[in-house]
Parts: C-alpha cells; structure tokens; sequence
C-alpha cells in the first residue's frame, strides 16, 4: 500500500512541478513581450523636443533611462509576485496532497518551502525603496539635477 501512496504522490508532485516550469515560461514570455513593447510602442521613443538645445536634450535622456529603469523594477516586482502566487499554491497543493497520502516528511518539506518563500518574498518586497533610492542617487550624482519624474502610464486617461 505504502508504495502505491508514494507512486500517487510522486505523480501529483510531477504534475506540480510542470505548472511550476510553464508558469516560470509564461513569466518569462511576458518579460520578453514588455520588453518589445516597450521598444517598439511610439511613445517610448527616446527623443528630444524640437528646438531643445544639447544640454537639455542630454538631460531629458538621462530623464527617460531613469523612467525606464523604475518601470523594469515594477515589472520585476510583478514577476516577483507572480513567482510567489505560484510557488505557494504549489506548496499548498503539495502539503495537502502530502496530508491525504499521509506523507508527514513531504508536508514539513512543503510547509519549509512554503515558508522559504514568504521570506524571500518579503526581502524582495522590502528592496523596491532601496532600488529607488539607488537609482536616485546615482542619476543626480552622476548627472546633476531630478531627471526621476513620474512614470506616465499610457493606458490612463
């Protein structure tokens, strides 16, 4: 019986870990897609006003990598999340079906992943103001001057 339990869990978990695999393909297609959205979409254009002299158009350059930059950050923190949501219903999942085969060692596994995953969940999160801090930093040392005005979303209104 104890080997039939262990072949049913075994398949489960292999089932869990292929969502796992295409939810970490998905994630990586969405950032290869906003990346080329970002290129090609017209209002990404890195391009002076008209009549703007040199040493303003080299500021608004530096003004848009800086918008860039933020925005990657908030893409990643979006990838973050999105890791996060999937690795703790795969824990969960793998916990529960652990509990109904009546594996204990596979659900205190679980349980540490599950709980390896807060933390580093809540490390990443706790980063986003450092990152912003850094980016800051180094573009007014750098270059002199608040080229980090706010992100204009194209979607609003």
């Amino acid at each position: 019986m104890s080997g039939m339990v262990e072949a049913n869990y075994g398949r489960i978990l292999r089932a869990l870990d292929g969502v796992e695999v295409w939810a970490h393909r998905i994630a990586l297609a969405l950032v290869v897609a906003t990346l080329l959205v970002v290129i090609l979409a017209p209002g990404s254009v890195a391009h002076a006003q008209g009549g703007t002299p040199p040493d303003e158009a080299a500021g608004e350059l530096v003004g848009i990598f800086t918008r860039l930059a933020k925005l990657f950050i908030k893409v990643m923190y979006g990838l973050i999340m999105l890791a996060f949501a999937v690795g703790t219903v795969k824990a969960g999942l793998g916990a529960q079906g652990a509990t109904a085969f009546g594996l204990t060692g596979r659900v205190s596994m679980e349980m540490m992943n599950l709980v390896g995953g807060v933390v580093v969940f809540a490390v990443a999160v706790m980063t986003l103001p450092l990152a912003n801090m850094i980016i800051d930093t180094v573009t007014q040392n750098l270059f002199g001057g608040d080229f980090a005005p706010e992100i204009h979303n194209p979607f609003s209104p």
